[in-house]
Order: structure tokens, then sequence, then C-alpha cells
């Protein structure tokens, strides 16, 4: 399998290679780097509590480029073989690693074709393509799909789009043939000075545990994922996301084992040097309210909790970042932990 991997990856690089070099506009890099300081308080299903204590970083680098009706991307990633829900690695005290180039994994090496019309078509290996609309309750920012992502414009005014995928999906480094099939519509309007978003997608998983998914309980994921947002000139965006498996049974007493929820209070752009960003958010994640594998620091099904981000500038691209999250079970019967809480300090640079 990972042989397989390695084939493909340097063949979509001798690919691209030669992509790169038909550019007819100017190639833009861009990357950014993240360094951390992680602790975590965990209390196990049996009340025993664990302490963790870990340096971690994250490096991304990419290259994007465009050539007549074409756009391309190739970009790497710091990202975990076994675990592809974070691009942290573990390194210092608690990690058991160096930063090395065997921790980089290639998460973008797509090429997609603009028509001269409304629809455009894009293939090959891709993180969430809608990347600003997606939903934290469905999937990690770190995630990858291989496969094929159309979008067709239906009305310019209030920037409605109809977009569908089919993708191979992982949640390690393994080919299982584990596929997802999407279809949807974004909407982007303006109406005064305020600008909104909003989503609604139906998400269809066809993999089962014997392919290699872990922390999977319901018995198959038929998902519809709402999603709005708005951003006021004073610098304020709230957000709400909702999801349900349509294909989950109600767990214990508890009836949410399908139902996933997240409201988002985000206060502050740091426009300028000096200025801070609060992020405030409430969450709930039923079991089975999405595949284990996906979602973010593993332990993020089967409960609710709140996490708290405070951000301040200290150069153009460049800040300091203090989050802290803390969570609960939901229902009590099942494995998991029963209580985490996560403190982080980091240092982030983009270029």
């Amino acid at each position: 399998m990972i042989n397989k991997m390695k084939v493909v990856l340097f063949s979509l690089l001798f690919i691209f290679s030669g992509i790169f070099l038909m550019a007819s506009e100017p190639v833009k890099i861009s990357g950014d780097m993240s360094h951390r300081n992680v602790y975590i308080d965990s209390h196990d299903k049996n009340n025993k509590r664990r302490i963790q204590k870990f340096f971690a970083e994250r490096m991304r680098l990419q290259a994007d480029w465009k050539s007549d009706n074409w756009d391309y991307k190739l970009g790497f990633s710091t990202l975990s073989s076994n675990q592809l829900t974070t691009s942290l690695v573990q390194v210092g005290y608690g990690g058991n690693q160096n930063l090395g180039a065997e921790d980089f994994k290639c998460v973008n090496a797509w090429a997609q074709y603009n028509s001269d019309g409304n629809w455009s078509a894009r293939f090959g290996r891709m993180t969430v393509p809608f990347l600003r609309y997606k939903s934290e309750l469905i999937w990690d920012n770190d995630l990858f799909w291989d496969g094929l992502y159309l979008t067709n414009i239906l009305e310019k005014k209030n920037k409605i789009s109809f977009h569908a995928g089919a993708f191979e999906v992982y949640r390690d480094l393994c080919f299982r043939n584990n596929k997802l099939y999407v279809v949807g519509l974004i909407g982007t309007p303006e109406i005064g000075k305020n600008k909104y978003e909003w989503r609604i997608d139906h998400f269809k998983y066809d993999f089962s545990t014997t392919r290699g998914w872990s922390a999977t309980y319901a018995p198959d994921y038929n998902i519809v994922n709402m999603y709005g947002a708005v951003d006021f000139p004073n610098q304020i965006r709230l957000t709400l996301d909702l999801s349900r498996n349509l294909d989950a049974k109600a767990v214990g007493t508890q009836n949410k084992g399908g139902d996933a929820v997240n409201a988002t209070i985000v206060i502050g752009k740091m426009k300028k040097n000096g200025n801070f960003q609060i992020i405030s958010q409430y969450f709930q994640t039923g079991v089975h309210a999405v595949p284990g594998s996906f979602v973010s620091y593993l332990r993020r099904l089967n409960m609710s909790g709140e996490q708290f981000d405070l951000k301040y500038r200290i150069a153009k691209r460049t800040n300091i970042q203090l989050t802290f999250l803390e969570w609960k079970k939901l229902e009590n019967s099942l494995s998991g932990d029963r209580s985490y809480r996560r403190l982080e300090t980091s240092l982030n640079h983009e270029f």
C-alpha cells in the first residue's frame, strides 16, 4: 500500500513539474509555520487522570500558478502517517521524534479547468475544496481527498453555485477503496455592508470498518450538513453549523447520536500590528454524527464543550495565540474520555 502511494506521489510530481514550466503567470509560493506548546488534562472512562505535555510543529508549503484556463496547486504539509487528522507533529519533551523529511506529505496536487462559461472541474489530490465553507464538525482542517470536484455558477448576483464531487478518502496513508460522494449548494451574497455565506450539502460515504476505519459506530454515514455565516463591518463574524446523519441510530438516553452543532463568534480581524482577535465556539458532536477518524484531536465524537482562542498580531504575518478547549462525554456508557482539556500556546507565521 505504501509503495503504491509513493508511485502515485512521484507520478504527480513529475506531471506537475512539466506543467510548472508552462505557467503563463508568475508562480505564487506561500506557506505557514506554527510552533506550539501543548498541555492536555483528560480523564478516561474509569475517571483515571492523564496528563500530557509536548511541543508540536506544523509546516505547510504550497505553489499556485495559472496557464490559460487552467489553475494548478501543489502543496506539502507536516502530517502523521498513522492519523491524518492533525498536521501537528510532536517534537521535544513528550514527543518521540525530531521533525524530518518523512513527516511531510503531499496534500494538494490538482489541476482545475475553468470554462469560459460558469463551470469548472478540478481533479487530483485536494484539501477540502470548499475549505472556507466547511465544517470542522465534519472534517478536520488537515484532511485531503483524491478525486473529482465540479462547480457551476447558477446565479451571479447572489453568487449561488452548485457543486458535486466523488473522492477516495483516507484515515491513514493506505488505499482501501473508501469513497465519499458530495452534492450541494453554496451562496455568498452581500446585503448592504454585511457579507453572508451559506452552504447545504449531502455527504454519502461508502466504507466499512473492515477497510481500516476506526472509532466508527454508525451503521452508515448519510449526512446532511448546513452552514451559515455573516460578516459585519465592525469586524464581527457569526457562524452556525448543523449536521445530521440520517442513518444514525439513537444512542442510550441522550438521543443525540447523529446530530452535531457548532456556534462560533469571531471578534476582530487583526488588520494591524497590536490588534487582537477573539474566537469563542460551542460544539456538540454525537457518536454517530461523523466517521471518528475525520475529526480533530481524535476524541471529538460523543462530546460537547467549548473552545476559546485569543490571537495577537505582533508583525505583518506573525501572531501569537492562546487556545483552550474543554469537553465532556455525552453518553457515559460508551468508550472514550469522560472529560478532555487542552491548552496550547503558539507562535504562528505566514509567508
